[in-house]
């Protein structure tokens, strides 16, 4: 009989199991191991295995035919359609050891009588790439300016290897440069600001809202900062909504009772304008002057706010990465305050780190950088954390789940009838 899924060995029956043997009938006898002879039963089993209490040794025919059979076994089994990629064909992705590379497609090809599925990459000047789907993991999306097609790798060539090398050496000269700067920062004397005037608080006071344990914590902590000999470098961690805005406001008004100027950073103009509504609001009735640069701004506008900032007469001027311009001359800066540092980009961080070195930074984030929250971690730059909510604010729900269409269109449903608003974010732009 032909049965060569797997092979078996047995010790001898007991003398009991020989005696109930004889009463079997002929199909229960045939399934019975039987001493001192190799038992060849079609049972699926991946892999051998030894039972040493049963003196039982099991064989599979994959232990027979070599690795070749057990990842023929294997590569049956996956269903690659089930696969979840990071990035579909047509983007840009970077091999681990061959660089940046177009995805086409994904193939099946048959190599020495096996047929695989492999990511195929194409690169410069007609190279292909067949990666096997098991090596997922050497490739990742390319990531990099929305709308740019970066340079493709040669293969073959040391292209990646000296590319590597640069990133490598710019990362250590940054590193080098941090360090520098803050060592000078540490050597450096800072304006002493000095104590809350009777406007200071006035304009705390009208502060519709009561302050959360931990805010007065933070506000604490960087007037301390402001009113020592030392440049400020402080982090205000906290989650949206739980009052880091305050914290900028009144370190920003207690910098213009001394005369300095103050310059609020943020990565959108949405918020540029945001922050502008709400610190004229707050700074107009003790006569602090602010502006924005922002594209809702005419030019004329935005020029006569640069003169005033040069001159001294706007003491806070609020904008996105436009305050960066070689034509933004402040008079007398004291204060620079970054809101969500993690979205700027490289180069406006280098021109920040410029800034950095006499002038006080306060930088409010929900969610920093990696560096950003290891160098506050760490002492080389100062943290504040906010983690009590404001009153009567209701904790954020989380459902995490299968996509479910009835699940999304309840949640929607729902947040309409309340009179609410939906944000809804696809990984996809054409689905």
């Amino acid at each position: 009989e032909d049965c060569p899924s797997t092979e078996c060995s047995a010790p001898s029956a007991p003398k009991d199991s020989r005696v109930a043997a004889d009463t079997d009938t002929p199909a229960q006898a045939k399934r019975r191991l039987r001493r001192g002879v190799v038992n060849i039963v079609d049972v699926d089993i991946p892999l051998g295995m030894i039972i040493p209490k049963a003196h039982l040794a099991l064989v599979s025919a994959a232990d027979t035919q070599g690795s070749r059979a057990a990842s023929r076994v294997a590569r049956v089994s996956v269903d690659v359609t089930e696969v979840t990629f990071p990035f579909k064909p047509g983007d840009y992705v970077v091999h681990a050891a061959h660089g940046i590379a177009f995805f086409r497609d994904l193939v099946r090809r048959e190599v020495d009588g096996t047929e695989r599925d492999y990511l195929q990459l194409e690169y410069a000047e007609g190279d292909k790439l067949f990666v096997p789907v098991e090596q997922l993991d050497r490739v990742t999306r390319y990531v990099g300016p929305e709308g740019a097609s970066p340079r493709l790798t040669r293969l073959n060539t040391s292209d990646w290897s000296r590319a590597l090398a640069r990133a490598r050496k710019a990362t250590k000269k940054l590193a080098f440069d941090l360090v520098d700067v803050y060592a000078r920062r540490a050597a450096t004397q800072g304006f002493r600001f000095s104590p809350d005037t009777p406007w200071q608080r006035e304009m705390e006071e009208a502060f519709p809202y009561q302050e959360t344990r931990d805010q007065l914590a933070a506000i604490a902590d960087v007037k301390a900062d402001m009113e020592s000999a030392r440049p400020m470098d402080r982090l205000i961690c906290g989650d949206v909504g739980f009052g880091k805005t305050e914290v900028a406001l009144r370190a920003a008004f207690k910098a213009t009772q001394d005369g300095k100027q103050v310059m609020v950073l943020c990565p959108t103009t949405i918020l540029a304008q945001q922050h502008y509504t709400s610190f004229k609001d707050r700074f107009e009735p003790f006569g602090v002057t602010v502006e924005v640069l922002s594209r809702f701004r005419t030019n004329e506008q935005q020029i006569r706010a640069l003169e005033g900032f040069a001159s001294g007469e706007v003491q806070v001027l609020v904008g996105t990465h436009r305050l960066l311009s070689r034509d933004v001359n402040p008079h007398d800066l004291g204060l620079v305050i970054i809101d969500e540092e993690q979205r700027f980009g490289v180069q406006h961080k280098e021109q920040l780190k410029n800034l950095r070195e006499s002038i006080d930074v306060l930088t409010l984030s929900a969610t920093p950088i990696p560096r950003t929250m290891q160098m506050s971690l760490s002492g080389v730059r100062d943290m504040s954390l906010i983690l009590t909510p404001p009153d009567e604010r209701r904790p954020v729900e989380v459902h995490v789940g299968e996509w479910d269409p009835d699940v999304v269109s309840a949640a929607i449903r729902y947040e309409l009838a309340r009179g609410g608003q939906v944000y809804y974010v696809s990984n996809r732009v054409r689905s």
